[in-house]
Formats: C-alpha cells, sequence, structure tokens
C-alpha cells in the first residue's frame, strides 16, 4: 500500500484480515465514547472484527508509508479452520459426555 492510503475505513464491509510484513500505519477508531487512536507496524494486525461481528470494518487504518501486509480472507479461514473447528467442537462434546 503506498503512503497516504486507506486499507480498511471505518463501516465499510469486509472479509479480509491484515498483518503487518513492513511498514507502518495509523489507525483511528470513532466511538461513542470520543476518538482512540493506535499505531501499527510489523507484526500488527487489524480487520479481524469483519469475521466476529457484523462483517464491517471498525477502524479506519492509512498507511504511513509504503506497507506492505499478508491478507487473510474470511472464505479461505473457513476453509482452513472450519474443520478444526468441528473437531474442537466434538472433542468437547465427548469430554462433557464423560
Amino acid at each position: 500500500f503506498a503512503r497516504g492510503e486507506s486499507i480498511t475505513e471505518q463501516g465499510r464491509p469486509g472479509s479480509t484480515m491484515y498483518v503487518i510484513q513492513s511498514g507502518t500505519c495509523y489507525g483511528v477508531q470513532m466511538t461513542q465514547e470520543g476518538t482512540k487512536r493506535s499505531n501499527l507496524k510489523a507484526g500488527g494486525h487489524f480487520g479481524d472484527e469483519v469475521f466476529s461481528g457484523d462483517g464491517k470494518y471498525q477502524t479506519t487504518v492509512v498507511s504511513l508509508q509504503t506497507t506492505s501486509c499478508w491478507q487473510l480472507d474470511a472464505d479461505v479461514l473457513k476453509k482452513t479452520m472450519g474443520p478444526l473447528l468441528r473437531a474442537g467442537k466434538a472433542d468437547a462434546a465427548e469430554a462433557d459426555e464423560e
């Protein structure tokens, strides 16, 4: 992402989580309590709220310099983690029966 580019925008629908590989970003979240600001650097992540919430980004994230991110799509996560999550639920159900 180029310097100044918006990667996510609060309130917009999304299906991707990002992990910063290199570069830095600035996050802004407007809440009823006020404005929350955050600085994100390599190793940091954002956007994971779209997996468990209403499918919308809760924070606007803008790159402060050229930034590279790994992107994890919700469909890929479901395909990858779905069998593991189902197996975990089955194991938990068996443990409850014992």
